[in-house]
């Protein structure tokens, strides 16, 4: 239990992160305002750059909001916080995600058992429906997630790819619109190199082709087309950063196992193969022949 003479440093420390926080969504939502797709309506981004997490500062979620940050600062088991603040940390989490409109479970007719409190950065078992999500909000929770990536130091494509369909169900629409304003805003002028010359088959059947290749500090970025086995394009220019290429087939194999069971049957009659064991992973150069070279 945190004891009371402690509060007002973890509420300094709170306010400070918080803040940092809010201008950095603020960063973002003036860049995405400046530059925006014709379906944003800018009244609401100025909207969210004026209210973005006001909610933080009032009960009922301040006091257990400065628990919450403290508990992630300094990596606090459960355990550590008695039954009661435990509730309301959760509480004041779904209270968060219900009354703030970047939240894509602010669009859901569920109201509680929302997230989850073992790992708040951790999809729950059941996907949430995001899909009456306005696109103005879908801008809006973009750019949240580029201020927590600027913050963490990490990518939100990254993110993105591990949420999309899997955390939070989005329309096609909504999943391009997304990729649409990290590419334009997260990197502006980034270009990837030339396609690698290989061919990856992943245990399900689906290939991974056209590999392009970026360095990003020490890891690699990467760009893909994934192609079901009857040369269906499942995801074109499928986005995600690794320590080498050869970790490409779990990413993708992770995405394929984790889209929804409706798009799964979907596949099935493509030829993906779905199992929940694992195979090795076949990979493929592609080798010219002298014929094709001199061609």
């Amino acid at each position: 239990m945190i004891e009371q003479n402690k509060i007002d440093d973890i509420e300094k420390y709170f306010i400070e992160r918080t803040r940092k926080h809010i201008k950095l969504v603020r960063k973002y939502l003036k860049k995405i305002r400046d530059n925006h797709p014709i379906c944003i309506d800018r009244e609401i981004i100025e909207e969210e750059i004026i209210t973005h997490d006001l909610s933080k500062f009032e009960e009922p979620e301040h006091m257990p909001y400065l628990w919450t940050t403290i508990k992630y600062r300094d990596n606090l088991p459960n355990s550590f916080f008695t039954e009661e603040q435990q509730l309301l940390m959760q509480q004041a989490t779904e209270h968060h995600v219900k009354v703030n409109k970047h939240h894509p479970e602010y669009w859901t007719l569920q109201m509680t058992n929302l997230i989850n409190f073992i790992d708040r950065d951790k999809p729950k078992r059941l996907i949430i429906d995001a899909t009456k999500m306005p696109d103005s909000y879908i801008a809006c929770m973009v750019a949240d997630w580029m201020a927590v990536a600027e913050e963490r130091g990490t990518n939100p494509f990254n993110w993105a790819n591990s949420n999309i369909n899997i955390r939070w169900k989005f329309t096609k629409f909504q999943e391009e619109l997304i990729y649409k304003i990290l590419e334009t805003h997260w990197r502006v002028g980034f270009k990837p190199k030339e396609s690698l010359d290989v061919v990856i088959t992943c245990p399900s059947g689906v290939k991974i082709i056209n590999i392009k290749e970026q360095p990003n500090g020490e890891y690699m970025r990467y760009f893909a087309d994934i192609v079901a086995p009857n040369g269906d394009i499942i995801r074109k220019s499928f986005k995600f950063i690794l320590k080498n290429q050869y970790e490409i087939h779990d990413e993708i194999e992770n995405y394929i196992q984790g889209l929804p069971s409706m798009e799964k049957n979907d596949l099935e009659k493509k030829g993906v193969f779905f199992s929940t064991e694992t195979t090795p992973i076949k990979e493929q150069k592609e080798v010219k022949t002298n014929e094709e070279e001199e061609k």
